[in-house]
């Protein structure tokens, strides 16, 4: 089953409350459709439509605004919770290194412009739904049609929350003029708290995944101890300042990443640490969830890993 949308009638708003109603199901479903296409229609269409920008605002803001097309910055507005994960970033850096309020508001100024941008792509996405319903007949023909289209939305909403997620990432205005806003003390106070978090996080997945495959791996206590220090000479970069986001991401467990980047140690390393059955199974593992550059993929859709600007 692809999604549920919200069941419109007329002009009348969503309820919070409203029956989602099944478009697609997998077998003896709902079977909706146009005659040879999605027939859309302007937000005040006819009954048994579907309001596909409700849906969209409902899955990507985690509210339905007001019908129709928004009022001019009204996709901002509803940016609340990344601009307050922004103001706490800014709040972290300031705890570690003593921003003076020049710098506070240069990075705020550029935080804005990063919510500014973001609302700018979303709206571009969202323009393909807004004001618009979907039309339902009864005669079943279209369905593949319908598929298409509900298919679509699903991956538009992935993509904004794939975005959401990455708000203030390497590529962000406000990590670009960090290094230049802080002066040459703070930016090694701040390179100091960043190593120690992501440190600290690393060797917690580290042990997460280790004793997750205990019973496969085996590995004595002082095989633990040497895998663990040959992964935490290098840590990858993984990702501290998430904005939250609504909705199921791409979730790969601890194991994906650890056994990957185990794996990638090579044959000469781990033959040091590990029997050959083991670096088996730790291929066997790090290919579990697809050749590397796709669980790189995976893990960077994810918000685990941090994607090169």
């Amino acid at each position: 089953m692809l999604t549920a949308i919200h069941a419109g009638s007329g002009s009348r708003r969503p309820r919070a409350g409203a029956i989602l109603l099944a478009v697609l199901a997998a077998a003896g479903g709902v079977r909706c459709s146009g005659q040879d296409q999605v027939q859309l229609l302007q937000f005040g269409g006819g009954q048994g439509a579907f309001d596909l920008g409700a849906q969209f605002d409902q899955a990507v803001f985690g509210a339905v605004a007001n019908p129709g097309r928004p009022a001019d910055g009204d996709t901002a507005d509803r940016l609340k919770r990344v601009r307050a994960a922004g103001e706490d970033r800014i709040e972290q850096i300031h705890r570690v290194v003593n921003l003076s309020a020049e710098q506070r508001a240069k990075l705020r100024v550029a935080m804005e412009a990063d919510v500014g941008r973001l609302a700018e792509e979303i709206d571009g996405i969202r323009a393909g739904y807004e004001g618009q319903k979907l039309a339902v007949n009864p005669d079943g023909t279209g369905q593949e049609k319908l598929q298409e289209r509900m298919q679509q939305m699903q991956n538009d909403i992935a993509a904004c929350q794939r975005m959401i997620a990455a708000t203030f990432g390497p590529a962000a205005l406000l990590s670009k003029v960090l290094g230049d806003t802080l002066d040459e003390r703070q930016n090694k106070l701040y390179a100091e708290a960043l190593a120690i978090r992501r440190g600290g996080l690393w060797k917690a997945l580290i042990g997460a995944a280790l004793t997750a495959q205990d019973g496969v791996l085996g590995l004595t206590q002082g095989q633990h101890e040497a895998v663990e220090a040959l992964l935490m000479a290098d840590p990858p970069p993984l990702v501290l300042e998430r904005t939250p986001r609504r909705g199921p991401g791409t979730t790969l467990p601890a194991v994906g990443l650890v056994m990957l980047r185990l794996d990638q140690l090579g044959d000469e390393k781990l033959a040091a640490v590990l029997d050959p059955r083991q670096r088996a199974v730790v291929a066997a593992l790090a290919r579990q969830h697809g050749e590397p550059a796709e669980v790189q993929a995976q893990l960077v859709a994810a918000g685990i890993l941090e994607e090169s600007p």
